[in-house]
């Protein structure tokens, strides 16, 4: 996983996924499984830093799609 400052003073969050799901339902999968995940990480990223989240991204390995969940 990975935290970095982007190049507009925000930073980005990227997350690698293991879950076996196909392709399609990613973006779904995403939604339902991991958007919490995503609030928490932004809000104490945020805390931390005083900087803005934003994006956070899921990236799915093993259809190699990444779903950007937008703060």
């Amino acid at each position: 996983d990975l935290v970095f400052r982007d190049d507009d003073d925000g930073i980005s969050v990227v997350d690698f996924k293991t879950d076996d799901v196909p392709a399609e339902r990613c973006e779904v999968h995403a939604q339902e499984h991991h958007s919490g995940q995503a609030e928490i990480y932004g809000r104490a990223i945020e805390d931390a830093t005083g900087l803005p989240v934003r994006k956070i991204a899921f990236v799915f390995c093993r259809p190699a799609i990444e779903i950007t969940i937008s703060t």
